[in-house]
């Protein structure tokens, strides 16, 4: 049975809360104001938290935050009840990585829908991460006993590519997006979608750091889908949601763009968040095109097709 942790310090509203979703099969728990809420989300690791902004003693805001630097709470998705519903609010919001946003009143079909759309993302995002492991960590295996390998292989090194892969499994990464706002006018033009390691043991490490190391390994290719699928859906949302269309802007390493499947992948990703490729932008690197010219080329003649 899904679990639902519900962070709410209106008693009537919680409770009503707690009756819909028990009667749709959920269980449900519940926290009366933020700093209730951390515990319980800490303790319980529910499948998806609903949380009021505007609450006593940790508002709705405070609460993602500490949540999205905790690794094992960091990637539960995240649904903001709120009666505020402007653009400064939102984007305060997608700042810190809210994955929905739900304004008061709202029906009993929108939240419910909510729900099983965040759930539903959340198994498609994991689903592939989960099979592409498997078949890199089988590989592993074969090299094990290669002596000549891992004594050419500093023990740091080796350190850190067990832990980026202890990551992958375990959902210590996480998606932020920095919002591109027009000036003038306050609108959310784009975002860009960067990928994040908090590592319970040795808190945040530098994309400098573990970026070349997944190109290296290879694990750069389930962690970039893993990215761009988590991307795609988070802006499908949004726009589903009703705010203004904007591109969100995701980079490709120099090992992607050597990957033959990387034009499948892309197509089946839209296809599955039903984002319109309008809304999509690809970034690249100069030295990732320069480093492999001849396949970038072919690449990216095919995502333009």
């Amino acid at each position: 049975m899904l679990k639902i942790l519900v962070i709410e310090d209106d008693e009537l509203i919680r409770e009503t809360l707690l009756q819909l979703l028990e009667s749709h099969s959920y269980r449900v728990i519940v926290a009366q104001n933020g700093r209730v809420g951390v515990q319980m989300a800490l303790s319980e690791i529910p499948d998806l938290i609903l949380c009021d902004v505007q609450m006593p003693e940790q508002d709705g805001y405070e609460v993602l935050r500490t949540l999205r630097q905790n690794s094992l709470a960091a990637t539960i998705p995240f649904i903001f009840l709120t009666a505020q519903g402007g653009k400064t609010d939102f984007r305060r919001g997608m700042e810190l990585g809210a994955d929905d946003y739900l304004t008061k009143p709202f029906t009993k079909a929108e939240l419910l829908g909510a729900i099983a759309s965040r759930l539903s993302k959340r198994q498609t995002i994991t689903q592939p991460l989960t099979v592409a492991l498997q078949q890199a960590e089988a590989r592993l295996k074969d090299l094990a006993n290669d002596s000549t390998i891992t004594n050419a292989v500093s023990p740091e090194k080796l350190a850190l590519e067990a832990l980026l892969r202890r990551a992958l499994a375990q959902g210590e990464f996480q998606v932020y997006y920095q919002p591109q706002v027009d000036i003038a006018t306050g609108q959310i033009i784009g975002a860009e979608a960067l990928v994040r390691w908090q590592n319970p043991e040795r808190g945040i490490i530098s994309p400098s750091e573990f970026i070349p190391l997944a190109e290296e390994t290879g694990l750069i290719i389930p962690l970039g889908e893993w990215v761009l699928l988590s991307a795609c859906a988070q802006t499908a949302s949004w726009l589903a949601a009703g705010f203004s269309p904007f591109k969100i802007s995701v980079n490709l390493s120099a090992r992607q763009l050597s990957d033959p499947e990387l034009k499948a992948r892309i197509v089946q990703i839209l296809e599955t968040t039903g984002l319109d490729p309008a809304n999509l932008e690809l970034e690249m690197t100069e030295s990732a095109v320069v480093e492999n010219a001849t396949v970038a080329g072919t690449t990216l003649n095919e995502l333009k097709a």
